[in-house]
């Protein structure tokens, strides 16, 4: 047996070896396993904004704090009751010593707090004896050691303020609040609208930057088959050493485009990221074209809608709105108030025979003579947030104005563009083709090559620019008239 024992102990130490590497093998390829890459399409590049963007949860909590401002505002004129009680014990009570001069009101001395033999009752004692002691002193004195106060002493109430009449104070306050409210509304609206021209803006870089690099592949691959018919060419003798070294310098150029244009989709992607508030370690693509629109609409009248549509325009009105019913409400402090007034209220201790209950009612009256100029001051105050909100409104009517205007000459422009560059794509990729015979029969020179190339590249670069700039100022004029160009159009059927 002890000879088999070393034996077993190398089985015991194999099996775990192999497990520990089992393991191993097992965390290492599950580490490495790549997470599989999120696809956006444009809708959903918005609404995955929509609910993960920080700067829209701040804004929503923002909008449950009015809510609750506003619940606190509604009941201000309503009563107030309250209810209040207490239970003190006291231990040790005060004493007092009092000397009544043979007045004293109680007819006979015994020990403190006992009760009289019934013949000596009456009305004055309440049949308890002095609260202490009593002596005679020389010359006729009487002096009393008295106990005042109760060891348990209970105290309750229940009272009620109804405000009758506050000069509107109360009414304009929620009015105020409720302005306030409709104004955080406004501006949710406001930053949705302008995280959709955020999104989308970043959406139409990353497929502009993802479109050139499939530009920028293109002019590499015929680079390099430029730099290998160079080179036959070389070989058979029918070309010289210089468009060899040209369609090498050709080939490293195209790289290096193409290496920046990589580079850029990279710069692309973390501002898509940022914007949809993602990992940067996630990877992700984009799936979708770009857009076009007809537009049909006079830019006068987009002007008109997008004065009467615009969320932000429409916050500053119902700040202006709260802010003058503010200007009322201080104004309304200088004014009398009148309110009811109801108390009811209980005493009881071990010392009376019974409870005390006392009620009463009555009217409260305020009126505000002098506060040393400090609501005059208040009020013009408060006329000065109006008069600046007066200011920003006009100052943002004129800012949406050129907003719109910049947008729709964007589209002008960009539409144009397009025009001209799908005729010039279509005629670069022709003058390529029969350029490419022509070099490889020996008919023109490298140079020649290479500018018919350059011409194409940079064709169908402006093609793709025109593209994306008519995509993002058609957005862009959705951002500015407050609404989509679809409902826009249902409007106006």
């Amino acid at each position: 047996m002890i000879k088999k024992e070393p034996r077993y102990f190398c089985y015991l130490l194999t099996f775990l070896v192999c497990h520990c590497l089992f393991f191993y093998v097992i965390s290492l390829a599950t580490g490495q396993e790549k997470k599989e890459p999120l696809v956006f399409t444009l809708i959903d590049s918005v609404d995955y904004a929509h609910k993960h963007n920080l700067k829209i949860q701040s804004l929503i909590d923002k909008l449950d704090l009015r809510k609750k401002q506003l619940r606190v505002a509604r009941p201000v004129g309503l009563p107030q009751v309250s209810l209040n009680s207490n239970y003190t014990y006291a231990k040790d009570l005060p004493k007092s010593i009092i000397d009544f001069g043979g007045n004293s009101p109680f007819p006979n001395f015994q020990t403190p707090m006992q009760p009289l033999d019934l013949q000596q009752v009456d009305g004055q004692t309440n049949g308890l004896q002095p609260p202490i002691s009593s002596e005679d002193v020389e010359g006729g004195t009487s002096i009393t050691e008295m106990e005042f106060g109760a060891h348990h002493t209970f105290q309750g109430g229940l009272s009620l303020v109804q405000p009758l009449f506050s000069w509107g104070r109360y009414y304009y306050t929620y009015r105020s609040a409720k302005a306030t409210l409709s104004a955080s509304k406004s501006e949710l609206a406001e930053a949705y609208n302008q995280l959709n021209l955020d999104v989308a803006t970043a959406f139409y870089r990353l497929l502009l930057s993802m479109e050139f690099v499939k530009v920028s592949k293109q002019t590499v691959d015929f680079s390099n088959r430029q730099l290998e018919i160079a080179q036959d060419l070389l070989s058979s003798g029918a070309s010289t050493n210089f468009d060899v070294i040209r369609a090498k310098v050709q080939v490293a150029n195209a790289k290096s485009t193409y290496i920046r244009s990589k580079n850029a989709v990279n710069l692309a992607k973390d501002a898509f990221k940022n914007v949809l508030n993602l990992d940067f370690d996630q990877d992700i693509q984009v799936s979708g074209d770009f857009r076009y629109e007809q537009i049909d609409w006079l830019l006068d009248d987009l002007i008109e809608w997008s004065i009467m549509n615009r969320s932000d325009l429409q916050q500053i009105e119902q700040l202006k709105q709260a802010a003058q019913e503010m200007v009322k409400v201080t104004q309304a402090t200088t004014r009398p108030s009148l309110s009811f007034l109801a108390d009811y209220r209980v005493d009881d201790n071990e010392k009376l025979t019974e409870m005390n209950k006392v009620w009463n009612v009555g009217f409260a009256l305020s009126f505000p003579i002098f506060d040393g100029l400090m609501t005059y001051y208040r009020v013009q105050e408060a006329k000065s947030a109006v008069s600046q909100l007066a200011v920003q409104h006009s100052q943002l009517e004129d800012g949406i104005q050129q907003e719109v205007r910049a947008a729709y000459l964007q589209i002008l422009e960009a539409q144009s563009l397009m025009d001209v560059q799908k005729e010039t794509v279509e005629q670069a990729k022709e003058g390529l083709r029969l350029a490419d015979l022509q070099y490889k029969n020996g008919l023109i020179t490298s140079v020649e090559l290479t500018d018919a190339q350059l011409a194409l590249t940079q064709s169908e670069v402006n093609r793709l620019q025109a593209q994306h700039d008519y995509s993002v100022a058609l957005v862009r004029l959705e951002k500015a008239i407050g609404q989509s160009l679809s409902t826009l159009k249902e409007k106006n059927r």
